[in-house]
């Protein structure tokens, strides 16, 4: 799969000058596993390497896993910052390169360090404007994929959420592993009860392409007392968005529950891919949270599109059978 990625760089100071480069960076993604490097690409110049200005080429590398089959690629978030993630190297051949990140030699190597990261003080500013590159990059993959019909899975850092949205999602077990209720910090619970939080299920998050059909969870309404809310404020903080309407409002002439009412309408319902709504497996990793409104939620007849939200949150080893 062949995907072009547009950089913008701009940034001027007394050593380096960088501007957009002239032309797209174009990529080719593999089925499997892989890591892929960018060719390089003149971004702009360095003022004074030995006296002389010396042009600056820039490219990038990540890895990725690319399910060709079932069209499914899968990237880590920048926000994970490992190097895994989307790494860009600046400089002349032969010169010390700036990098978002930097190699660390052993105790023992003669090897000198050669690299400068790009949080260095020689370069005031320049972190953010390698970091909205990254964002760029990660989404003309996302959009370039999506065209294609291919599911972006990004493997991201657990969203910051309210004390009462993670606690209405962290739930008691007792030792058949039967729900108890919602966990409760002001409780003392005795070596009896298993509790799990949200953290230990949420995966990542995904993005459809807009042909993705998706249907309901058959038997997770674990949750009634909250409907759906904690969920869907996990929708909302995983993307630090505000969803108003349904994904799928009134796609295929469905009566959707009005949405004039700012969102109020929404729940974050669990769904699996596919047209036809089904009960999940223990352990499953194929369950995921997508704003819709309570009249498709409580449909387990319809199947959905992403006509007007594409991003979902995935969980994972999801204990379907104990919230039933």
């Amino acid at each position: 799969m062949n995907i072009s990625i547009p950089l913008k760089l701009y940034y001027d100071s007394e050593l380096i000058s960088l501007e957009k480069p002239k032309h797209q960076i174009s990529i080719e993604l593999k089925n499997g596993n892989n890591k892929i490097t960018s060719e390089p690409i003149e971004c702009g110049v360095a003022k004074n390497i030995e006296g002389e200005t010396k042009k600056l080429f820039a490219t990038f590398s990540f890895n990725y896993d690319f399910d060709e089959i079932n069209s499914k690629l899968t990237i880590v978030s920048s926000e994970l910052n490992t190097p895994d993630s989307i790494n860009f190297r600046i400089g002349h051949p032969g010169y010390p390169q700036i990098t978002t990140f930097k190699k660390e030699e052993s105790l023992n190597s003669t090897k000198k360090l050669n690299d400068i990261t790009y949080k260095s003080t020689l370069f005031m500013g320049l972190e953010s404007i390698i970091d909205k590159e990254r964002i760029n990059i990660k989404n003309a993959i996302i959009d370039e994929s999506n065209k294609k019909g291919v599911t972006v899975f990004v493997k991201s850092p657990f969203p910051k959420m309210n004390l009462e949205d993670y606690q209405n999602l962290s739930l008691v077990y007792d030792v058949n592993e039967k729900t108890i209720e919602p966990f409760n910090f002001n409780k003392v619970y005795d070596v009896t009860k298993k509790i799990f939080h949200i953290e230990s299920y949420f995966k990542d998050i995904v993005y459809f392409p807009s042909n993705q059909k998706f249907a309901n969870v058959i038997g997770s309404t674990h949750d009634p007392d909250i409907k759906g809310q904690s969920w869907l404020e996990l929708w909302r903080n995983s993307f630090k968005a505000k969803s108003k309407i349904c994904a799928s409002f009134e796609y295929n002439g469905f009566n959707c529950t009005n949405g004039s009412d700012n969102g109020k309408h929404l729940v974050g319902g669990h769904v699996i891919l596919g047209d036809k709504a089904s009960k999940v497996e223990v352990g499953s990793d194929d369950v995921y949270i997508i704003p819709i409104c309570k009249a498709h939620n409580n449909n387990n007849k319809v199947f959905m599109m992403p006509i007007h939200v594409r991003r979902a949150v995935r969980l994972g080893g999801f204990m379907q059978d104990n919230f039933v």
